[in-house]
């Protein structure tokens, strides 16, 4: 389950209430802006409709341009009352929480202190410790690879047997 529904300990009886309402506000209006949206998107369809019957020609090429005629069927309707849905309640949602937002700033307040427990402390200590040695590890990586490049273009081998030259076995000096 999401922890939205599950608030820390540290916050209020009053801060949950002003996290619930503002969810409840920001729900409501989505759906609000769903139903005006949809709404809004058939009356214009039919509008639309209704004005293309009565329109010569000319003027339909002079606003539309000289593309493809829109053809106004059951397919057309149903995308207008999705799209004017979406867009209200993307509208209506986004622009009661932008409003709303002032209601939590004391829930804000509240999230920058630490008031996690000693076990959490030395969870998240832990966690950092972790990532520093990922970090040093990778440094190590490249440092290591960079070292590899630079030997292997000097003509100097891998290998530290014989300071990395190794010997010719046609040279008449080895036996």
């Amino acid at each position: 389950m999401s922890k939205a529904f599950h608030p820390p300990d540290s916050l209020s009886r009053e801060d949950r209430l002003a996290m619930a309402n503002l969810r409840r506000d920001v729900w409501t209006s989505g759906f609000k802006g769903l139903f005006y949206g949809s709404a809004s998107g058939f009356v214009l369809h039919t509008t639309a409709r209704f004005l293309d019957r009565y329109i010569d020609e000319s003027t339909k090429k002079k606003i539309i341009g000289s593309s493809r005629q829109i053809k106004f069927n059951r397919n057309t309707v149903f995308l207008s009352v999705l799209l004017g849905g979406a867009l209200g309640s993307f509208t209506g949602a986004t622009v009661t929480g932008k409003n709303e937002v002032h209601n939590l700033h004391r829930v804000m307040e509240k999230g920058k202190k630490d008031t996690s427990s000693p076990y959490q402390q030395k969870i998240n200590r832990a966690k950092e410790e972790e990532l520093e040695g990922l970090e040093t590890r990778k440094t190590r990586r490249m440092v290591r690879r960079k070292t590899i490049a630079k030997r292997l273009e000097e003509g100097n081998g891998l290998s530290d047997s014989h300071g990395g030259h190794w010997l010719d076995e046609t040279d008449p000096d080895v036996k």
